[in-house]
């Protein structure tokens, strides 16, 4: 069986590197916010949590608009998925049931 064909880049790889670097480090610093109010180290979680649900839906929008500027075809925007990430831990599905 032959492997599917790579993706097709609008723009240089090493400028899809660096860009997709750049919004994993974002996606990053989201969590570690959440992560931290999840240790209760000086942070009203309730606020926090509405704050990273926002934060997480722009992170999400911006990487879809990301790949559709990066890639002909946005077979990988599709492989991303939905931004909707569950607060399991809480048994919340997000802002609005708080």
């Amino acid at each position: 069986m032959t492997a599917p064909p790579l993706p097709t880049l609008l723009v240089s790889q090493a400028e899809t590197n660096e860009k997709i670097l750049a919004q994993i480090d974002r996606g990053l610093a989201i969590t570690e916010t959440l992560e931290a109010a999840l240790s209760g180290f000086g942070f009203a979680q309730d606020t926090v949590f509405v704050k990273v649900w926002m934060e997480q839906e722009k992170w999400a929008n911006f990487t879809l608009d990301l790949l559709s500027h990066l890639f002909v075809d946005l077979p990988i925007g599709r492989e991303f998925g939905s931004w909707e990430v569950p607060y399991s831990a809480l048994d919340q599905t997000g802002p609005d049931s708080y």
